[in-house]
C-alpha cells in the first residue's frame, strides 16, 4: 500500500533546520499514512530513526549542488510515492487535523488544495505586513471554497498533475501563484480547505523583508509575463505604479472580513505601503526584463527563516529550535 500523502520538506544546513516542522508532522492523527521526504539543499540530512519511524516511510534526498526551492520541490515530487504531495517549510507548522483534512479534500476532483494560515510571530509590524501580503487572502478565519489561486507555498497537489509538466516542473514550481493561474485557466479546480490550518513564521527584520519583497515582485512578474506578447508586457510596464494601490485595497478588504484583526490597519499602513512600493519596483523589472536570477536570489531567505525574526520571537517553536549553521549569509 502506498501512503496517502507525501510531505516534501527542504532542509538547508541539516536536520536541525526542519526539526520543529517534523515534530508537528509527527503529531498528525494520520502520520502513519504520510511519507516524509526531506530534500537536503545544503549539507547532509539525516532524519533520526525515532522520528522517521512515525511515518509510513521516510526518504532523504541530497541535491548535488545548491538549487532553488522550485528545483528541490520538483525532485521531491518525482521521488514521492503518494498520489498527493504537499510542500512544507521549515517555518510553517501544521496544526492538528491538517493532514487528515488535506487527504479527505483530495478525494474530491480538486487539483490543488490549500490551507488556512495563522501568524506564528504576531509581535512586530514587519511580521504582520509580511503575513498580510503573502497570505492575507487565506488568513484565519476563512471560508472554504473554490479559488483562482491558493498559497504559493504549503499547498497540496495531485502528484500526477504536477508530473504532467515534465521538464517544465522546476520552472513551474518557482512561482506557484503563476502555476495556479495557469491551472485555473485550464479548468483545474483549486480549493481552500479551512480545516487544514498552519501557523506561518514571517520575516520580522525590516531590511530583510524589503529585499524579499523586491525579489518576490521581480520573480512573480517575470514568470507571469513569460510568453506574453510585447504589447501586453508593455502595458504592465507602464501601469506598474497602480500595482501597490491595488494590492493595498485587497489587503484592506481582507483585514475587514469577519473575524479578522481590522484594528491593525492604522498601525501597519505606513510600512505596508513602503513594502508595496518596493514590490512594485520589483514587478516593474520583472515585466521589463523577465525573471533573470530573481528566484535564485530568494533562495537564501526561504530556508532557516528563524534567522530573520527578532530574538523575542524565537520561542515560537515548542522544541526551542534555533537556526542551523550554514555558509550562506543574508544578502
Amino acid at each position: 500500500m502506498n501512503p496517502d500523502l507525501s510531505v516534501i520538506l527542504g532542509a538547508c544546513g541539516g536536520y536541525k533546520a526542519v526539526r520543529a516542522t517534523v515534530q508537528r508532522l509527527k503529531r498528525q492523527s494520520c502520520a502513519e499514512k504520510m511519507e516524509l521526504i526531506v530534500v537536503g539543499v545544503e549539507g547532509v540530512v539525516e532524519v533520526p530513526p525515532e522520528d522517521a519511524a512515525v511515518f509510513w516511510g521516510c526518504q532523504t534526498i541530497q541535491m548535488e549542488h545548491a538549487v532553488s526551492v522550485g528545483a528541490a520541490n520538483a525532485e521531491g515530487v518525482r521521488r514521492a510515492r503518494a498520489p498527493v504531495v504537499v510542500f512544507g517549510e521549515d517555518h510553517c507548522f501544521p496544526e492538528a487535523g491538517w493532514a487528515e483534512a488535506l487527504i479527505e479534500a483530495h478525494r474530491q476532483p480538486y487539483t490543488v488544495v490549500g490551507p488556512v494560515f495563522r501568524n506564528a510571530n504576531p509581535r512586530t509590524t514587519v511580521s504582520w505586513c509580511d503575513f498580510l501580503l503573502a497570505y492575507g487572502p487565506w488568513m484565519y478565519p476563512s471560508q472554504g471554497g473554490f479559488r483562482t489561486f491558493l498559497p504559493g507555498h504549503n499547498s497540496s497537489y495531485k502528484r500526477a498533475e504536477l508530473l504532467a509538466y515534465g521538464d517544465r516542473l522546476e520552472e513551474a514550481l518557482e512561482m506557484e501563484t503563476v502555476l495556479h493561474f495557469e491551472m485555473a485557466s485550464k479548468g483545474h479546480k483549486l480549493y481552500l480547505e479551512p480545516r487544514a490550518r498552519v501557523s506561518h513564521l514571517n520575516f520580522a527584520i525590516l531590511s530583510v523583508w524589503l529585499k524579499v519583497q523586491f525579489y518576490v515582485g521581480w520573480s512573480f512578474a517575470g514568470h507571469r509575463a513569460t510568453g506574453w506578447p510585447a504589447a501586453r508586457r508593455l502595458f504592465y510596464v507602464l501601469a506598474w505604479p497602480l500595482i501597490p494601490v491595488m494590492r493595498f485595497v485587497h489587503v484592506v478588504r481582507e483585514l475587514f472580513a469577519p473575524g479578522r484583526p481590522s484594528g491593525l490597519l492604522w498601525r501597519i499602513t505606513p510600512m505596508l505601503l513602503f513594502g508595496l512600493a518596493v514590490d512594485g519596483v520589483g514587478q516593474f523589472l520583472g515585466y521589463s526584463l523577465g525573471p533573470r536570477q530573481s528566484a535564485a536570489n530568494l533562495r537564501d531567505y526561504e530556508y532557516n527563516r528563524i534567522r530573520f525574526v527578532t530574538a523575542a520571537e524565537r520561542d515560537v517553536t515548542s522544541d526551542g529550535a534555533r537556526p542551523a549553521t550554514t555558509s550562506k549569509k543574508p544578502r
